[in-house]
This record gives structure tokens, C-alpha cells and sequence, in this order.
């Protein structure tokens, strides 16, 4: 059995103790879930991630219920199957989706889940970086995942949908130490269809192109795109393609906040991270702490943060060795291949 005290974050080390459970196949006591939120305890996202992941491997489940700041999880099984859930408000599928990414190793046969909610919501990835960053990322190093979008999905209503699919894969070590030079910048952009006749999808990427230009960076593709949803809404992601690696950048339109200005503010956390060091950026750094803590390897990001410090005490409670080193040019994120040893 682990015991987890979560009062020192949020979501992530909640999500990433499940997965690691099920990798492991052990018991685990979360205490404190999301402690450092001024609404703690679990929410309808953080529910379906429990549901789900029991519902694959049979397990055990006691306190996953809203608002709850206990929960204990057991696996009973390695996952299996194809399922459907619906969050039931606009809770992030992709961070729905973080849960299922890394059990590649431990199972034989694909498995699947198709779920209603959130695709391009606040204090998550939009679906765009998810799909053109996260997984074209980890499906270097051998990670076999598709994501595939039927409906999108913003705030408050959500009614998105979307699928993923995960496929039996080993991982091969991790490397992202060096950027290289920056080869491409992409735009896509994208509003619900009531939107189309203010032309915002087309402003959106006006004002990413504006604030490119005035840096000397040309856009090589822009993507403007409406689409039906049940409530209104606007995304934006800047997707940089370096020599050995990718990074992005996305942002949700706000009402009342023109679209040029959204695409800005996307772009300029672009420029700061190409200014900066780092060969990724540091929510994919995040991200890929425990697909580092399966295959080993290293990484770089810009800047260490306090979710990645608590979501590496997590990893390493279960056995895993993940080593964050700040220095003058950033930090580096090391592992070795122990945790499935």
C-alpha cells in the first residue's frame, strides 16, 4: 500500500498515483486531494478518472465521491476493454485521457475509451496540444496512442467527444535534452460556428502572425476553423517544430477579450519560451514525468515548478527515481528505467 498526501497540489498527483497504481497493481490512500486548491477535494473530472480506471481493471474504490478529500483505490486486475463515460459537466478529456497513456506496457490487447465533456477548457490542454504536441512527442519514443475528436467541447456545457486508444507498445529511453533550431511554426485556431460571421478563428491567428512578425518569425501554416458546439467558445495553439522536439502554446478566448488579443498573448508565451532554455516546455515537462519514470532518459524545461516537484514525489513513492536538477539554464529532469523493474 502507498499512502499519498496530496494537500501540497492539485489533479496531477492525483491522476498520476491512479496510473501508478494500476501499473504496479498496488493499493493506494490519497489524503488531502487537491489540498492546495481553494476548493479541494475531488470533482467531477477527478471522479471519472477514479471510475474509469476501475472500471478497466475491476478495482476496489472507497471515498471517490464529490467533494471527498479521502480516497483509496486497488486494481484488481490489469485494464481491459473498450468503455464509454460521460463526465457530466466540462471536465478535461485530455486530462482524462493522461490516465490511460502510459499503461502501453501492461496490457496485451488494445484498450479504448470514448468520453463526453471538456476538449478545450481552462487549467487543461486544449485537445490540439494534446493531440499535435503531447502525443506526437511521446509517439517518438514508442508510445502507441490515438486520440481521435467527434465533437468539441468548451465551457460550461462541455458535450465534447472524443476517443482514445491505447496499443500494447514498449517505450525506447527518452532524450530531450537539446531543442535544436526551430524549423516550423504552426497556428491552429478554431471558434464555435456563431462566430463565424466576426471572422474570430481568422482574427485569432491575425494576432499570433502580428506578434510573430514584429520578432522575425514567419508562420509556415495557419489553421482557422468554426465548429458546432453546445456552448460558444475559441482555442488557439502556436505549434513550434525544432530540430528534436516540439513545444506549444494555447490559449482559450474570454469574452470580452478580443480574439487578436488572444492569439497574442498564445504567441508571446511562444516567443518567451524560444528566448528561453528548455527543449520542452514546462507542461509537457509535467506531463512526461512518468513516461521518463517507465523508459528512463532525460529532458529539459525552463523552469522547474512546484507541480513538477509534487508530481515527482508521487512517481518516486512508487519506486520511481526521477532527479529535477535547476542551474542557471533552466532544469533538467532525469530517471532511470526503475519503475516497472
Amino acid at each position: 500500500m502507498i499512502e499519498i498526501d496530496g494537500r501540497d497540489g492539485g489533479g496531477q498527483m492525483l491522476r498520476t498515483a491512479l496510473t501508478l497504481s494500476v501499473l504496479t497493481q498496488r493499493r493506494v490512500d490519497m489524503i488531502n486531494v487537491r489540498g492546495d486548491r481553494e476548493n479541494p477535494g475531488l470533482k467531477p473530472q477527478h471522479i471519472a478518472c477514479i471510475r474509469i480506471l476501475s472500471r478497466m481493471t475491476s478495482g476496489f474504490v472507497s471515498g471517490g465521491y464529490a467533494d471527498s478529500e479521502q480516497v483509496t483505490f486497488q486494481p484488481r486486475g490489469t485494464p481491459l476493454g473498450e468503455h464509454n463515460l460521460d463526465i457530466g459537466t466540462a471536465g478535461s478529456l485530455p486530462l482524462l485521457f493522461d490516465t490511460l497513456l502510459p499503461l502501453g506496457p501492461i496490457i496485451d490487447e488494445p484498450i479504448a475509451v470514448t468520453a463526453t465533456g471538456g476538449t478545450d477548457v481552462r487549467w487543461s490542454p486544449t485537445f490540439a496540444y494534446f493531440d499535435r504536441v503531447k502525443l506526437q512527442t511521446l509517439r517518438r519514443f514508442g508510445i502507441d496512442v490515438r486520440a481521435d475528436l467527434h465533437r468539441t467541447g468548451f465551457y460550461p456545457a462541455g458535450d465534447g467527444e472524443a476517443t482514445c486508444t491505447v496499443n500494447p507498445y514498449e517505450m525506447d529511453e527518452i532524450d530531450l535534452t537539446e531543442r535544436g533550431e526551430l524549423q516550423t511554426v504552426a497556428i491552429v485556431s478554431k471558434a464555435s460556428e456563431e462566430l463565424a460571421e466576426r471572422e474570430v478563428a481568422e482574427r485569432q491567428c491575425q494576432g499570433v502572425v502580428d506578434v510573430l512578425e514584429e520578432h522575425g518569425i514567419e508562420v509556415t501554416e495557419s489553421e482557422s476553423h468554426y465548429v458546432s458546439s453546445t456552448s460558444t467558445g475559441t482555442s488557439v495553439l502556436v505549434h513550434a517544430r525544432y530540430t528534436n522536439g516540439v513545444a506549444g502554446f494555447d490559449q482559450l478566448g474570454q469574452r470580452g477579450t478580443p480574439a487578436e488579443e488572444v492569439g497574442a498573448d498564445a504567441a508571446h508565451a511562444f516567443i518567451e519560451f524560444h528566448r528561453g532554455a528548455g527543449a520542452i516546455d514546462q507542461y509537457l515537462g509535467d506531463q512526461l514525468m512518468l513516461p521518463l519514470a517507465i523508459a528512463g532518459g532525460a529532458y529539459t524545461v525552463p523552469t522547474a515548478t512546484n507541480h513538477m516537484r509534487s508530481n515527482a514525489g508521487v512517481i518516486n513513492e512508487f519506486g520511481g527515481d526521477i532527479h529535477i536538477d535547476e542551474h542557471g539554464a533552466g532544469a533538467t529532469v532525469t530517471a532511470s528505467a526503475s519503475l516497472l523493474d
